[in-house]
């Protein structure tokens, strides 16, 4: 999912600033090893905080 939802959203982005030109895939993937570091640590806290917070809940309200 990160892939797919990084890799489009870079692409536009990347393409919205240079246009496809010889250094449009360098730029890319640049932006998107960069989009990766940021997006997958931040997805695995917010996963992590729903998970233990839901435990909480139900523990809670049984």
């Amino acid at each position: 999912m990160v892939t797919l939802v990084g890799g489009a959203f870079t692409g536009v982005m990347t393409y919205s600033n240079i246009g496809f030109s010889d250094a449009f895939t360098r730029q890319w993937a640049l932006s998107f090893v960069q989009a990766v570091c940021v997006i997958f640590p931040t997805s695995v806290a917010v996963m992590w905080a729903m998970n233990k917070n839901g435990i909480r809940a139900l523990i809670k309200f049984t």
